[in-house]
């Protein structure tokens, strides 16, 4: 796994995110988290409840690489619920209890809000990726985020499980 003992990424520029189809989805974590909340969604579901979705349930290395987020509404707006320790290391800050509209306009915050909103708007879990690059030259990473709908009523969609894995780039 890319970054054992990592502890900061340091100074990082978030770039914009492309969905993918879920063929592509071939990170063996982040496909069985996938396969997890397919076994515990309802037929005819937008998701499972959030009482039924069970983090321990995941693989353990996915546990550290998640996020969850609570849907607010009217405004539509993002909550950290839970805010993985992966990221905590990696990105140098728990952003448990934030909005994603609390950070600065140019930073992560809008970017992902934008996805959580097409998971919203959708009802359905979408699959994205984006490129992390550093100022200091070193090589960037591609981030695949998987983003799965909870809905508490079988609908609407009130939270959002979100799956990271961070891939180094490799040239040849």
């Amino acid at each position: 796994m890319a970054f054992q003992g990592l502890k900061s990424w340091g100074e990082f520029i978030y770039g914009d995110s492309q969905e993918e189809r879920f063929e592509q989805l071939d990170v063996p974590t982040l496909a069985a988290t996938y396969s997890y909340w397919q076994k515990v969604t309802p037929a005819g579901a937008t998701g499972p409840e959030w009482a039924a979705f069970k983090l321990h349930e995941l693989p353990p290395d996915a546990i550290p690489n998640v996020l969850v987020v609570d849907v607010l509404r009217n405004p539509l707006d993002f909550r950290y619920r839970f805010w993985g320790t992966a990221h905590a290391e990696r990105k140098r800050i728990d952003r448990t209890g934030q909005k994603t509209s609390e950070e600065h306009p140019q930073g992560r915050g809008p970017k992902v809000a934008q996805e959580y909103k097409a998971v919203v708007d959708r009802r359905s879990p979408l699959l994205f990726t984006r490129l992390i690059e550093f100022p200091d030259g070193r090589l960037p990473l591609t981030q695949i985020a998987l983003r799965l709908p909870i809905s508490d009523d079988g609908q609407i969609v009130s939270q959002i499980v979100s799956i990271t894995h961070w891939a180094e780039q490799t040239f040849s």
